[in-house]
């Protein structure tokens, strides 16, 4: 049944000059079979969804189960960090001889179980969180979920850890569900907005939005309150998919619909970045194994995602390929370090 549906103009210029571009359902989560139309903004080149469920309805199309949201298990999360710990050794980076060869010694058991088609998911490239984890401060994570693990940055800069290691942190999560798990973990002011919480401005040394803002109605206003909440010369950490990456020119329809709202670029984020008078301290761009072998089971290309499960020596040399697609600016996610004067 179609919900609400609202239409919009720009986020990033205000114009309502749009241009259709493609259409998609779910095909992700598989909650609805309804199609939606991502258009691109004739003027400033933004991608966006429109129309859109409304801000009262959206919740519906997250399943319940949403990975983000859930506790996680302390012995399988252990295990999981020290097989992605073996992995990354074996295919991940510059790696001498010696290093390759003993950490295929140790996943070979893994491999004669018949747990190998495991290991291409458990890939991660290098990358920089811009969170120094000894250096204890007063962090802001707007969108985090359960707080327990940062996507491919691991549980280590996951606020749950970093409260533990004598951080100040406090948290925005619209989910109910995730905010109970934060409590649990020590983490008392978590708000399900900004309105709620009534943050000071200048307060927050690092404000980290992760794989969150794709998901807001308007981008606009949420970077200009974390731009708010920051101490002048502090750090606004935002990791967000990018689709001029290498996975999205394959399969431009590759797209985890309706949840994502907006559909960001290297340009249309860095026009983001000079409306709002946001300093880009850094980025970089990376692309992952498991995003790619998740987007070939998306896209009907089932051969391929199970050849490389079934091959898992194949799909973790997959990732030096990758990482070159990651230095010339089209990894599938970039990560901006940002301030403010």
């Amino acid at each position: 049944m179609m919900l609400s549906m609202e239409t919009v103009a720009c986020d990033l210029c205000g114009s309502d000059k749009i241009e259709r571009r493609l259409e998609q359902t779910d095909l992700l989560h598989h909650i609805t079979t309804e199609r939606f139309t991502v258009v691109c903004c004739r003027a400033c080149h933004l991608l966006y969804l429109n129309p859109r469920p409304s801000s009262g309805e959206v919740a519906r199309y997250y399943p319940k189960t949403y990975y983000a949201h859930a506790r996680s298990s302390v012995l399988r999360d252990a295990l999981r960090s020290v097989l992605r710990g073996l992995v990354n050794m074996a295919a991940v980076g510059k790696r001498s001889a010696v290093v390759r060869f003993f950490a295929n010694a140790v996943l070979f058991p893994v491999r004669v179980l018949g747990l190998g088609n495991r290991l291409p998911n458990l890939v991660v490239p290098e990358v920089n969180s811009f969170i120094d984890v000894d250096s204890p401060a007063k962090i802001l994570d707007v969108g985090c979920g359960a707080g327990q693990e940062v996507h491919v940055f691991g549980p280590r800069v996951g606020i749950a850890n970093l409260v533990k290691r004598g951080w100040e942190v406090c948290a925005v999560e619209a989910s109910s569900r995730a905010r109970e798990v934060l409590n649990a973990s020590g983490i008392k002011d978590a708000f399900e907005n900004f309105e709620e919480a009534k943050f000071p401005s200048d307060s927050f040394d690092v404000v980290r939005l992760s794989w969150s803002l794709e998901h807001v109605p308007s981008p606009t206003k949420m970077l200009n309150e974390c731009k708010r909440v920051l101490k002048p010369g502090g750090r606004l950490i935002v990791a967000i998919p990018n689709y001029g990456g290498l996975i999205y020119k394959i399969f431009p329809t590759c797209l985890e619909v309706p949840v994502h709202t907006y559909y960001f670029t290297l340009e249309t984020f860095k026009k983001y970045c000079e409306k709002l008078t946001l300093t880009i301290v850094d980025y970089y761009t990376f692309s992952h194994v498991p995003l790619v072998v998740e987007a070939l089971k998306m896209m009907g290309r089932k051969d391929l995602h199970e050849h490389y499960l079934a091959h898992s020596r194949e799909a973790l040399r997959l990732q030096a390929f990758l990482d070159l697609a990651g230095e010339t600016d089209m990894g599938d996610d970039m990560v901006f370090c940002l301030t403010k004067e």
